[in-house]
C-alpha cells in the first residue's frame, strides 16, 4: 500500500524526492527512498482507459513541445512532443473545464500526426472520415505539418497565449502601448 502512495504522490508531485518526503511527513520516518519510488515507477505498466464516444462531430487538440533536461551528465535534453484532446469546454464561474480531455505523449519512431491520429483511433470512437479536428498551437514546424497530414480533416489555428504574447512583442515600443492595455470604462462596466 505504501508503494502505491509513494507512486501516486510522484505521479503528482514535482519530483520523486517530493513524494518520499510527502511520505517520510506522513508516517514519521523513512519509508521509501525517492529512487525505490522512481524504480517502482518504472515496472509499472498503464491500463488503458475504455474508448470514449463522440458526442460532436469536431474534436479539439491543444499541441506544444516540453523541453525536458536529462539527468545523465553527457546525455542532450530532449523535446517531448505532447497533445491533449478535448471534446470542449464547461465553464463553472470564473474556471473553464475541459471535456472528456485524454493526453498524448509521442514515443514511437512514426512522425507525430500519425501517432496521434492511431492514438484517437484507439482513445475515442474517432472515424478520419466523420471527425473533424481544430488544432490549437504554437505555429512550430513539426505542429503547422498537421496541414499536410490531415489535408482537410483539421483547421490549424495559432493559440491565444502565443498570438497574445506575438502582439505584445510588436507593439511594446509603440507610444500608445501602456495606454491601450488599460482596460477601458465600457469593459470595466461589463465587469461589474
Amino acid at each position: 500500500m505504501v508503494e502505491e502512495a509513494a507512486i501516486e504522490l510522484a505521479v503528482t508531485s514535482p519530483s520523486y524526492r517530493k513524494a518520499s518526503n510527502t511520505l517520510e511527513t506522513l508516517l514519521g520516518y523513512r519509508v521509501i527512498s525517492h529512487e525505490a519510488i522512481r524504480q517502482h515507477l518504472l515496472e509499472v505498466e498503464a491500463t488503458q482507459k475504455d474508448r470514449q464516444p463522440i458526442t460532436h462531430p469536431v474534436l479539439f487538440i491543444e499541441v506544444d513541445g516540453l523541453y525536458l533536461k536529462r539527468q545523465e551528465k553527457r546525455i542532450k535534453g530532449k523535446e517531448e512532443k505532447i497533445a491533449a484532446v478535448h471534446q470542449g469546454w464547461e465553464v463553472n464561474g470564473k474556471r473553464v473545464s475541459l471535456k472528456e480531455k485524454r493526453h498524448y505523449v509521442h514515443r514511437g519512431k512514426e512522425p507525430f500526426w500519425e501517432g496521434l491520429e492511431t492514438f484517437l483511433m484507439e482513445a475515442f470512437d474517432y472515424d478520419p472520415a466523420v471527425h473533424r479536428l481544430v488544432i490549437n498551437g504554437d505555429g512550430a514546424t513539426w505542429i503547422t505539418a498537421c496541414r499536410d497530414y490531415f489535408q482537410g480533416r483539421a483547421f490549424f489555428t495559432i493559440d491565444r497565449f502565443h498570438v497574445a504574447r506575438d502582439i505584445r512583442r510588436l507593439f511594446r515600443d509603440h507610444r500608445r502601448y501602456r495606454a491601450s492595455r488599460k482596460p477601458s470604462q465600457s469593459t470595466m462596466e461589463k465587469h461589474l
